[in-house]
This record gives C-alpha cells, structure tokens and sequence, in this order.
C-alpha cells in the first residue's frame, strides 16, 4: 500500500490477527489506531516517510515485533527514545 496518500488506518485493524507485516511506506499517516497494537502476530512494520508524530500509549504490545521502520517523520526526541527502550534489541530505523 504504498505510495497511495493515505491518510488514516482503520481501527477495525486490529481485527486482522493473522497480520504479520504491515507496510505502509510514502503515505500521509499522522497517527496509528489504538488498535494496531492488539496484532500479536506482527513482526514488521514498515511506515517509512510518513509524517508520524506520535504511536499510540500501548504499542509496547507488539511483543513480536521484530523491525520498525520509520523515516521522514515527525516523531520527537523523546518519542524516539521511548520506542527504542520499548524495543530494545530488534532492528529499529528512524532515518
């Protein structure tokens, strides 16, 4: 999904639990839904060059996660550093 200005996700997101990779790189997402934090299964999430700013209170959830990407965003100084002690030890990309 790539490539396609989307501007939002919807909550009902969270339903897929099967969902093991999300790539959703050069959109418009300013924000996640809570929900994505109940895909227990994903491993991946890929939201290179969106204008991210902030990840919902709860996405220390993804307890599988095994890389996040995020580049072009918006996140803070201190929203960065509390992803990496959220997910220390995996492959994290913010550039």
């Amino acid at each position: 999904m790539n490539y396609n200005q989307i501007a939002a996700l919807p909550e009902k997101i969270g339903s897929l639990h099967n969902l093991y990779e999300i790539d959703f790189q050069h959109n418009d997402l300013r924000i996640l839904p809570k929900s994505i934090c109940e895909l227990s299964h994903l491993e991946i999430l890929n939201l290179k060059e969106n204008p991210i700013a902030k990840l919902p209170d709860n996405f220390g959830k993804l307890q599988n996660i095994e890389e996040l990407h995020f580049s072009k965003h918006n996140l803070s100084g201190s929203e960065i550093a509390r992803i990496k002690k959220m997910f220390s030890g995996i492959e994290l990309s913010f550039k």
